[in-house]
């Protein structure tokens, strides 16, 4: 098996591979030729066993595509670690981190997982202080549904929301807005962060400036409350008598009342 993404190789690993699995298998600690021949037999044995929507045990050895012969990690999915789920797992070499590389295989994995393995839901976990992994499951979409026994938090993503957060973001942001009811507001910031990219706020504000028209706009505010810049909406006096007119309050200074309007991204609606 074989997949690619914008910088990587993920595949599964063959006798050519030795090398390299003996190096990198149980890292950061080397094992032995034998123990790497042996680590290749299991995973060859656990593909052989995998089919849709029961997938045993998938490892896929992590390279660069400028240099496909260096395994940097590994990435896949268990069905074995705990029952009735099938658990997304990643692991990159501390030298190539921060990079972006865990969130493709991750992204790469949950495609594979629902678009060809037809599974409804795939899940995820990591140690309560692995804020880099933390931050991995909930860039692609991945939700904490929970938490272990001792605090480590647990992640799980189903296939209509995966298929969702595939859409481009402008996109989102314009059927995340689209479902603001009236008498509430929203802040480039919370829209950033209900789409699970809380520090796309510029984003969003750059796609809102491209936003279609038949959009409730004049509800998505700066931070503080402040109306949008002048230009929108042919000025802001008129942002603000759109928002008086479906109960929004002002405070004396001019800027909405966020305490009383600020949308929780709840019972949305499409009216507009």
């Amino acid at each position: 098996m074989r997949r690619t993404t914008k910088d990587l190789i993920l595949r599964t690993v063959t006798e050519r591979d030795l090398r390299e699995i003996a190096r990198m298998w149980a890292y950061p600690k080397q094992i032995s030729p034998e123990e790497a021949r042996t680590a290749l037999e299991k995973m060859e044995n656990a593909h052989r066993k995998n089919r849709p929507m029961a997938i045993v045990h998938l490892c896929l050895a992590v390279f660069r595509r400028e240099d496909p012969r260096r395994i940097i990690g590994w990435c896949g999915l268990d069905g074995k670690a705990e029952a009735g789920k099938t658990v997304l797992f990643y692991v990159i070499d501390e030298a190539y981190r921060r990079r972006g590389y865990a969130t493709q295989c991750a992204e790469a994995l949950l495609r594979y997982a629902f678009e060809e393995m037809s599974y409804d839901r795939i899940f995820g976990g990591c140690a309560k202080d692995n804020y880099g992994s933390r931050r991995v499951m909930e860039k692609v979409g991945m939700k904490q549904d929970g938490c272990t026994e001792n605090g480590d938090p647990t992640f799980s993503i189903d296939q209509t929301t995966f298929s969702h957060k595939k859409a481009s973001f402008p996109q989102r942001v314009y059927a995340l807005v689209a479902r603001i009811p009236q008498g509430k507001v929203a802040t480039y910031g919370l829209l950033a962060l209900l789409l699970g990219s809380p520090r796309a706020s510029r984003i969003v504000g750059a796609a809102m400036a491209r936003a279609p028209e038949d959009l409730p706009c004049h509800r998505v505010l700066y931070a503080d409350g402040s109306l949008c810049c002048p230009d929108a909406f042919g000025g802001q006096e008129i942002q603000r008598q759109m928002l008086l007119n479906e109960g929004v309050p002002f405070l004396p200074d001019g800027r909405v009342d966020l305490r009383e309007c600020l949308w929780d991204g709840e019972n949305g609606t499409d009216e507009q």
